[in-house]
């Protein structure tokens, strides 16, 4: 159920590395027509500080193509070389197609002995990423940079979900093996996020597997598939998303937006486009506002609009965790978008990671968000409209956890975290919310 990739290993891939084993170049490839093309090179030099500095060159022939177009939405010009800005290895656009937490932490484990820096993550993860990239040692095409030879070979069959999940558990618990790791490995090592994850084939669709965390206090699985439904409602571009049981446990499987069939989609995040270093999840001094007007000056589709109907939905479910790589953008017929809405979970903590607009408390509160609806350049009565049909569909919130199979603990739980969701509800309101799920992925 795992898109296989080649992989080719030390020495017989020939990627160039200097005596320490760390990397000196790659070359990038874009897959967003299907087959790979050599767009660029990605060359490492050291610094007097000891940290590589990066530097991408595009390809010539490719600039002269008539067809190129920047990788990224913002932060990579297509007419210049770009160099990383330390303490940053490569240039911050490349950390969109890095692995994150989860993917990191998979290939520690895999790698002990490697020192392992942002280029060795990036070319080590697979080229199943996130978004158009994939990586190779030279121009002949894509491959998997294995930086030693201590893992068993990756399993050839189709991985079933059971095999994942038991993966997953073993990685969490701190007893996985060799195989365990190498399943994942193939799998998910290139995912963002701090969580359990996997790249799955679903019913003939790319999918992400989301798995339960070792310190769960919920069944987020079940209470993210709630989220995703609630923003669906709420006039929100969602992908189709399901819960299964596997093993005794939930998962949830939610289609990726990043392809369409053989198209890989290109995507950048709103980290990305902000300029904002990979690290700052918590600390930001970006707003939703800001964040919709940075994206209109770098030629992204006007957002504003669906960023506060997005701000809105989070302060209904209390999804605190907005920070700038939960909110992306993808480009489709040329042209950059806001992408579908992904990571949406009620959270404990009661602040928004992106304040509304400048100077607009952080909490999240939907009368407070409304308040902001002049920095997005939305009038009141509009604004209100919006606010209204968000409200509505938050109003279903406790009525898709049950949908999903959330016990009653878990519903009593969530109930406290998403008060102003809790609080929308209305007594005399009767609809099925059947009606709204599609059934399977559309096409």
């Amino acid at each position: 159920m795992v898109e296989r990739e080649r992989l080719v290993s030390e020495p017989e891939a020939a990627w160039k590395a200097d005596t320490h084993g760390r990397l000196l170049e790659m070359s990038v490839f874009s897959r967003a027509e299907g087959q790979p093309v050599l767009v660029g090179t990605l060359s490492f030099q050291a610094s007097r500080r000891g940290v590589r500095q990066g530097t991408f060159r595009y390809d010539r022939d490719w600039v002269g193509s008539g067809v190129a177009a920047p990788l990224f939405a913002a932060g990579l010009p297509l007419r210049r070389p770009t160099q990383s800005k330390p303490p940053f290895e490569v240039p911050l656009p490349f950390y969109d197609a890095s692995p994150d937490g989860w993917g990191k932490a998979l290939l520690r484990m895999a790698y002990p002995d490697v020192d392992l820096g942002a280029p060795e993550y990036i070319a080590a993860s697979g080229n199943n990423r996130t978004g158009d990239l994939v990586f190779g040692p030279d121009g002949s095409g894509p491959a998997v940079y294995t930086p030693s030879t201590a893992m068993l070979d990756l399993p050839q069959d189709d991985d079933r979900l059971g095999d994942l999940i038991e993966a997953a558990e073993a990685v969490e618990s701190g007893i996985a093996t060799r195989s365990h790791l190498a399943r994942l490995l193939q799998s998910g090592a290139d995912i963002g996020g701090a969580r359990p994850k996997a790249r799955i084939m679903f019913d003939g669709r790319p999918c992400i597997l989301k798995m339960k965390a070792a310190d769960d206090g919920v069944d987020v699985q079940r209470l993210e598939a709630a989220c995703l439904s609630v923003a669906r409602s709420a006039g929100i571009e969602t992908p189709w998303h399901t819960v299964v049981e596997v093993n005794g446990q939930s998962a949830l499987i939610i289609e990726r937006f990043d392809r369409d069939g053989e198209i890989r989609v290109p995507f950048t995040s709103a980290a990305t486009v902000m300029e904002e270093p990979p690290s700052s999840y918590d600390n930001t001094g970006a707003s939703y506002a800001s964040v919709s007007v940075m994206a209109r000056r770098a030629g992204i589709l006007d957002c504003s609009r669906d960023l506060f109907r997005r701000l809105l939905l989070n302060c209904f479910l209390n999804n605190t965790d907005d920070h700038l790589h939960n909110h992306g953008f993808i480009r489709v017929g040329g042209q950059w978008k806001l992408s579908p809405v992904f990571d949406v979970v009620t959270q404990r903590r009661r602040a928004l990671v992106l304040r509304p607009a400048k100077d607009v408390s952080a909490e999240a509160n939907p009368t407070t968000a409304l308040t902001a609806h002049t920095a997005f350049g939305i009038d009141r009565d509009e604004a209100q409209a919006i606010h209204d049909e968000v409200k509505m569909a938050a109003a279903d919130f406790r009525d898709w956890l049950r949908h999903y199979g959330a016990n009653d603990a878990d519903i009593s739980t969530a109930s406290s975290l998403a008060p102003h969701a809790v609080a929308a509800e209305t007594p005399s309101r009767s609809r099925n919310i059947i009606d709204d799920e599609p059934a399977s992925p559309e096409p």
